[in-house]
């Protein structure tokens, strides 16, 4: 069997197949007219709580084929749901850089601070601009946003 090295969140490639498993995603992906990459969005929130972490994303438009449509702006909340584990290193939050998931396969090898880790869980990656990222695993995520007219 294959062994999955894990990787910092900005090494990774985009897979749209890992966040058309993720709920809430098709309709975030509908408005927006293709997959989100949530780059230069502004990070607005993270929270830890009830073994749940939630990101809070506030989009000031959409890149759609290499265009930014400043019309599709909307505030975006990712729920890790039922976090296993979780590496973070914060700086204040700010502009996001990068933002990824991915489905861990059996023998992906973890840092040993991260705990419970199974095939079929869900890993989120996170950098923005200013040093603030790492990762947060969970069993499942979900997706939720609302279109905003004004992103402030």
């Amino acid at each position: 069997m294959a062994t999955q090295k894990h990787k910092r969140p900005f090494d990774w490639d985009f897979d749209p197949s890992v966040l058309s498993g993720i709920a809430g995603c098709s309709a975030l992906t509908e408005y927006l007219g293709e997959h989100p990459s949530f780059h230069d969005s502004d990070l607005v929130g993270l929270y830890l709580r009830d073994g749940q972490a939630i990101v809070e994303i506030e989009m000031d438009g959409a890149w759609q084929r290499g265009t930014f449509n400043p019309d599709k702006k909307c505030r975006v909340k990712i729920a890790m749901v039922q976090v296993v584990g979780f590496h973070l290193f914060c700086a204040v939050p700010s502009t996001v850089h990068s933002l990824g998931f991915r489905t861990i396969i059996e023998g992906t090898e973890f840092p040993p601070r991260l705990f419970d880790v199974r095939a079929g869980d869900i890993e989120l990656g996170l950098e923005d601009v200013y040093g603030t990222g790492g990762t947060i695993l969970a069993r499942s995520a979900r997706i939720d946003f609302v279109p905003t007219k004004d992103s402030k």
